[in-house]
């Protein structure tokens, strides 16, 4: 992520909005950032989804399902 760049918003959820992140070989990927703005009272219910998602994301492997590269926090 050091040498990629954030692009434009591709769409905002109810706690998270995702992102268009150029790397520097050309490729485009999506970054999907937790935005602790949107967050509600309830906002460790929603960490925890957030990580059960990225979790199941990772074990997936699908033409139509989008590959998560990494989760940093």
């Amino acid at each position: 992520l050091e040498q990629s760049r954030i692009g434009k918003l591709l769409g905002v959820g109810s706690f998270a909005a995702v992102f268009e992140l150029l790397e520097p070989d050309g490729s485009t990927l999506a970054v999907k950032v937790l935005e602790r703005s949107l967050k509600g009272e309830d906002s460790h219910r929603e960490d925890e989804i957030f990580r059960r998602e990225v979790d199941i994301g990772m074990q997936l492997t699908h033409p139509t399902i989008t590959r998560i590269h990494r989760f940093l926090e």
